[in-house]
């Protein structure tokens, strides 16, 4: 793999991983270090056609292992089980902020219980929500801007659909902090880290890129450039730094360079993207 960005695991707890710079969406098998494209060129040639990708960077599974992509083509496909191709299904391929169009997205997520679709629209500060077979979307959190105000976001590339509280658990990248944005508000409330304030210690974030919960509400956080995996109990806004060394990197398995993503199994162990070493980690339930 080749700067690596995103992944999602299915029901087989097969991974599926957006090796970014190679342009495609690798597969393993539970249990397998040995990929299989499945989505895009399998010798890493980028595109723009609907058999190709552009540096894809977030990915989802359905419940049917069809998976869903976003590119810096300005769009997300949608690919079914099997195929050669994939088909538009949001984004039309220019950087606009229309409700149609999107600007360079990142993360994903998808409700099956709907079938709506989430998507980072990083560039625009703000995510979107797609029902199916929609030709636009609806923004949903996020401002006109980028900004550091309750009623803005600043970058966002991951987050968490959290369906038990209906709202979305927000990596407030550029604004340092994790935010939750309940379904029909207009602000965001405050999880984790300080509005505006870029550090490295427990109550404090570098750069918040991706957000997972646990069934407790136990919370996850890749903080990116600070090369580490921040743990905060439920309710909690002091955390504790579960995977890597804060403010170190390397390639040795208990360090991280630039984690940008991460997920939890059905046993809770974590599966970690560690971008700058070109691979992904996987560690037992904290």
């Amino acid at each position: 793999m080749r700067y690596p960005w995103n992944l999602a695991l299915d029901w087989q707890e097969n991974l599926y991983v957006t090796d970014r710079h190679n342009h495609r969406v690798q597969k393993f098998a539970r249990g397998s270090k040995i990929g299989v494209t499945i989505a895009g060129n399998s010798n890493g040639v980028s595109g723009s056609d609907t058999s190709s990708f552009s540096q894809c960077t977030g990915i989802v599974v359905d419940e049917h292992e069809n998976i869903y992509v976003s590119d810096y083509n300005h769009r997300v496909m949608f690919w079914s089980r099997g195929s050669t191709s994939g088909v538009i299904v949001a984004g039309n391929g220019t950087a606009m902020k229309e409700n149609n169009t999107l600007n360079t997205p990142h993360g994903l997520q998808y409700d099956s219980s709907t079938g709506t679709l989430y998507i980072a629209d990083a560039f625009n500060h703000r995510i979107m929500h797609y029902l199916p077979g929609a030709t636009s979307g609806t923004q949903i959190a996020g401002g006109s801007t980028a900004g550091l105000t309750y009623t803005q976001l600043y970058h966002i590339w991951g987050f968490h659909l959290d369906t038990i509280t209906n709202s979305l658990i927000i990596g407030n990248a550029f604004g340092r902090n994790v935010v939750r944005w309940r379904f029909g508000d207009s602000n965001w409330t405050s999880m984790a880290g300080i509005l505006g304030v870029q550090s490295m210690t427990s109550t404090t974030f570098n750069e918040p890129c991706d957000i997972t919960l646990d069934p407790m509400g136990n919370m996850y956080v890749a903080d990116i450039h600070a090369n580490r995996i921040q743990f905060f109990w439920v309710g909690e806004s002091n955390g504790t730094t579960i995977l890597g060394v804060t403010g170190q990197n390397g390639p040795s398995a208990n360090l991280l360079y630039k984690p940008g993503s991460l997920i939890l199994d059905n046993q809770l162990n974590i599966y970690v993207v560690d971008w700058y070493n070109h691979r992904v980690q996987k560690f037992l339930r904290y």
